[in-house]
């Protein structure tokens, strides 16, 4: 999930932590359309996969 455009890889790892702790329904980025469907497990799937 992390990516070469994360130059804080800690504080990354921490926000997608914090972001999984959240029951979220829609995600929106900067770019594209939103993700609504599954998202709140799709990031704790994420954050538990990331250290």
């Amino acid at each position: 999930m992390l990516g070469v455009f994360n130059t804080e890889r800690i504080c990354a790892v921490v926000s997608l932590h914090r972001l999984a702790e959240l029951d979220v329904g829609t995600v929106l980025f900067g770019h594209g359309d939103p993700h609504t469907h599954g998202v709140a497990a799709v990031l704790r799937r994420a954050a538990e996969a990331t250290t």
